[in-house]
């Protein structure tokens, strides 16, 4: 993959800003720790030109409120040429035609089960989790064969879509205290499972004909089970309405800092 100077100038400017905050004073605290508020920084996200933030309220000694917010600014998918090695058929160039945005909000509630308590130590998270996601592929050649009459020939189209997701899911997760003001939060591995929809169109004009072969083509996307897509051809182009299942892996390790 490689990096634009913009994802490397933003990923810097966030270690930064938590290396600074780190060097502040700490207040006067007890043995017990009366910290409440702490904001971490997702970093492995940042490998993926993806901005995460996480804000944790300690409310109590075995429970804490927590909310996060992503943002993966649109660019090209991370690490075209690995995938390109891994998935039969597709080339880098082809994926390179591609490219990808979204953000999700999360909010969640922890329990933390060891005796320590106070935002330290191994924890059960359950989490909400609203997303979006918006992207394209461009030039993407589309192969007409009419007949006899007329020989075969391509027509290249870029397809753009939106796509929404609600799901749920829990995790475990341990966090570690350190330094007076900062916290190491290591998202050990969790799931979520949800529904999504959305929609996926190409603005192309087209013939009769040619409708009818778009129709033929898409005609096998009946056969999902899982998947609900409702595919329509006019004379202005081709629009996909989707519905299906949304799932996902919860992974993560973050560096926080003390707020208050």
């Amino acid at each position: 993959m490689k990096f634009s100077i913009q994802h490397i100038v933003l990923s810097a400017l966030f270690v930064l800003l938590f290396l600074w905050a780190g060097m502040m004073p700490a207040r006067a605290q007890s043995r017990e720790y009366q910290d409440r508020s702490i904001l971490k920084l997702n970093l492995p996200a940042l490998a993926l030109n993806t901005y995460q933030l996480q804000s944790e309220y300690l409310a109590h000694r075995k429970f804490s409120l927590v909310i996060s917010a992503r943002y993966m600014p649109s660019g090209p998918l991370p690490y075209a040429t690995r995938l390109a090695s891994v998935v039969d058929d597709v080339s880098e160039s082809d994926l390179l035609k591609a490219s990808l945005e979204n953000y999700a909000v999360s909010p969640e509630i922890r329990y933390y089960l060891g005796k320590k308590g106070k935002g330290r130590g191994f924890y059960l998270a359950s989490f909400f989790q609203i997303a979006r996601y918006r992207g394209s592929y461009a030039d993407l050649s589309v192969d007409f064969d009419l007949g006899e009459e007329v020989a075969p020939y391509q027509r290249e189209v870029t397809v753009e879509g939106k796509l929404y997701s609600l799901s749920g899911g829990i995790y475990i997760g341990k966090q570690w205290r350190f330094a007076r003001k900062f916290y190491l939060d290591w998202w050990i591995v969790g799931g979520s499972y949800g529904r999504s929809n959305g929609v996926f169109s190409a603005d192309i004009p087209l013939d009769a004909e040619e409708q009818e072969v778009i129709r033929e083509e898409l005609a096998f996307t009946a056969e999902y089970p899982l998947i609900r897509v409702q595919p329509r051809v006019n004379e202005s182009g081709i629009r996909t309405d989707v519905e299906s299942f949304w799932g996902g892996i919860r992974t993560g390790l973050c560096l926080g800092i003390v707020l208050y």
